[in-house]
Formats: structure tokens, C-alpha cells, sequence
């Protein structure tokens, strides 16, 4: 569930709902009488124009397509590639 705030608060308390945001990666909605808005960190916002970069591509989403189809047991291991996955 997204955290709601109203402005009002989210003025009071802008750096600290921002560092907040930034280290959770958590999304805040603000609420106001003219309709409402979203703050994300850039690492949520990069990765969902990403998302989108890739969903709109006719030739990548096919591909990940393609992937999702493929049996795991068949896929070479990471540690036989040489890849290195992040987890931050």
C-alpha cells in the first residue's frame, strides 16, 4: 500500500519525506484539492522508464518474450557467464 500524505504535511516535513523516499524506495501519493501526485526515487523512476523502453520496443519485448518461454534447467548459470548481479 502507498503511503498517502497532504501537502500541507508534505511542506512541513519536505527534506526528511525526501530522504525517506530516496532510501526506501518507497513512493509517497501527495494529495491535493487539485488532484494528486507521486514522488519516487530516481533509481524507481529509472527502472520504470526502462520498463517502458523495453515494453515499447517491438524486437526487445519479443526477446524477453522468448526468455520467459525458455526452461531454466536449459539456461547457462551466471557464474558461468561472468555476469555479476547487484542487489543494491
Amino acid at each position: 500500500m502507498i503511503e498517502e500524505m497532504k501537502i500541507s504535511k508534505l511542506r512541513r516535513d519536505t527534506y526528511r519525506k525526501f530522504e525517506s523516499v530516496i532510501k526506501s524506495n518507497q513512493p509517497v501519493k501527495i494529495t491535493t484539492k487539485f488532484g494528486n501526485a507521486v514522488i519516487l526515487s530516481e533509481s524507481d523512476f529509472e527502472n520504470i522508464r526502462e520498463t517502458l523502453e523495453i515494453m515499447n520496443n517491438p524486437i526487445l519485448s519479443e526477446k524477453l518474450e522468448e526468455g520467459l518461454k525458455e526452461n531454466i534447467e536449459d539456461c547457462t548459470p551466471l557464474e558461468e557467464i561472468g555476469w555479476r548481479i547487484d542487489t543494491e
